[in-house]
């Protein structure tokens, strides 16, 4: 098995999908391990979406040392 210096990850889902925790569980596992940890919480600015956007969805990205996605987790129900 390899071993990476880098991964990212993206978290996204509709809103109550529980995104937000999602992430900050993965972030402080990261953390605890001892890896340098980055986050960008990622909120709709709007209660109603613009013209062209899905609406409701948030994002939460998890970054070691990078800035190009390995995995992107999307919850749907």
């Amino acid at each position: 098995m390899s071993t990476t210096d880098v991964i990212v990850i993206r978290i996204t889902g509709d809103s109550g999908d529980g995104v937000q925790l999602v992430g900050e569980q993965l972030t402080l596992s990261a953390a605890l391990t001892g890896r340098d940890v980055r986050t960008l919480p990622d909120f709709p600015a709007e209660i109603r979406a613009p013209a062209g956007t899905v609406a409701g969805v948030a994002g939460f990205q998890l970054a070691a040392d990078g800035s190009i996605k390995d995995y992107v987790i999307r919850r749907s129900l």
